[in-house]
């Protein structure tokens, strides 16, 4: 059994975690001059960008909207500031959840809903009236054609 005092520190965790959220799509044109950069400085680039996360995603993604990323099939990432002001570079995945649309970010193995109008992650919540049951069906099935390419 979870105390009171556990559940309100995983509480207020989840609510500092959850503090500042962009969204990135990859970006054809930074690629090229990411990897033109990367011949001319001999590697160096790409070793930089290996150290500094954050850079690589500046040089090789531009920012967007929850609604483009919804829209298109390719893989998007999130950069998350956590309690401690780190950013870390998560990825943004699309499910449909009842018929509905919802951008969802893996953040230190926990699955967080995207909120466009605040920027911030929120928890994902399971509609306590289904049964186990039916969460363990629908995730048993599998990715579908969509979702493995």
């Amino acid at each position: 059994m979870v105390s009171k005092e556990t559940t309100s520190l995983s509480q207020g965790q989840s609510e500092r975690v959850t503090q500042n959220c962009r969204l990135f799509k990859p970006s054809l044109i930074r690629r090229f001059v990411f990897a033109l950069g990367c011949v001319f400085t001999l590697w160096i680039l790409a070793l930089v960008c290996h150290w500094i996360k954050k850079f690589f995603i500046w040089c090789c993604y531009s920012e967007c909207t929850q609604n483009y990323a919804q829209n298109r099939s390719k893989v998007t990432r999130a950069i998350v500031k956590d309690q401690y002001n780190q950013s870390l570079i998560c990825k943004h995945i699309i499910v449909e959840i009842d018929g509905e649309t919802v951008g969802l970010v893996n953040f230190e193995n926990i699955l967080y809903q995207y909120d466009e109008l605040s920027g911030q992650l929120i928890p994902t919540q399971f509609d306590p009236e289904k049964p186990f049951f039916y969460y363990h069906e629908e995730m048993s099935k599998g990715l579908t054609e969509t979702d493995s390419i």
